[in-house]
């Protein structure tokens, strides 16, 4: 099931106190309606009732598609330094709801979801579209490094990302992000031929696909983001 908390926040804006139904929890095979709202990039966004400010509250969430076979834990972007440690955290949550440490029943469903940790509103989007479009997302983002290694001066830096967003036969959609304010910096359109030539080439990008073998956090952050060290 889904589950919400009725909460207040306050207008970043106005400061007026604006009630929001605050989100733990997405079931999206019964609840579609907020599948389409990630997709739309509406989900857990508000208007101000007194002065008109859309706002958004960060992601802090779990979201579970079973037909589509989908666990994803989502977090706040300014997180994203210490994924490793939520991504331990987060290995033990699944293990007890759908893994080795649950109900024989549970483990069934869990035997067919691929369990994922993302951080910030494009993250998880991104996983949502790269399922729909069934795309595998370690390759997804090792075309993003072909991407970055390829192009003569690339926004990569510590406070950019870049997601894919959408893709047809044909064509990769993604877009460079400023993190955390998720603004927009520059478009790419990439040739689905690229995705075909990394999966295909499976000896050149071995090496590099194994980092990601057993992760939760398969992003390519995931190469580049020093750990945070834990506090005491």
């Amino acid at each position: 099931m889904s589950v919400f908390r009725k909460t207040t926040l306050t207008c970043p804006a106005c400061a007026a106190a604006v009630p929001f139904d605050e989100v733990f929890s997405v079931n999206a095979d019964r609840r579609p309606d907020l599948r389409a709202a990630v997709l739309a990039e509406t989900f857990q966004s508000r208007d101000c009732p007194q002065c008109g400010k859309t706002f958004r509250l960060a992601p802090d969430l779990n979201y579970l598609d079973v037909g589509r076979g989908q666990w994803l834990a989502a977090h706040p972007i300014d997180a994203a330094g210490r994924w490793k440690e939520i991504e331990d955290h987060d290995r033990a949550v699944f293990a007890k709801a759908f893994g080795a440490d649950a109900p024989a029943a549970a483990r069934i469903i869990g035997d067919r979801l691929a369990a994922r940790i993302t951080f910030g509103w494009p993250g998880l989007r991104e996983k949502v579209v790269i399922r729909e479009k069934d795309l595998d997302d370690v390759t997804v983002e090792l075309v993003k490094m072909a991407i970055v290694r390829g192009m003569d001066e690339s926004p990569l830096d510590q406070d950019t990302e870049l997601r894919l967003v959408n893709a047809d036969a044909d064509t990769l959609y993604l877009i460079w992000f400023r993190v955390p304010s998720e603004e927009f910096v520059e478009g790419l359109k990439v040739p689905r031929g690229l995705y075909d030539e990394v999966t295909e080439d499976a000896d050149a990008w071995a090496a590099l696909r194994a980092e990601f073998d057993g992760a939760l956090y398969v992003d390519m952050s995931r190469l580049l983001i020093p750990e945070e060290p834990v506090a005491d």
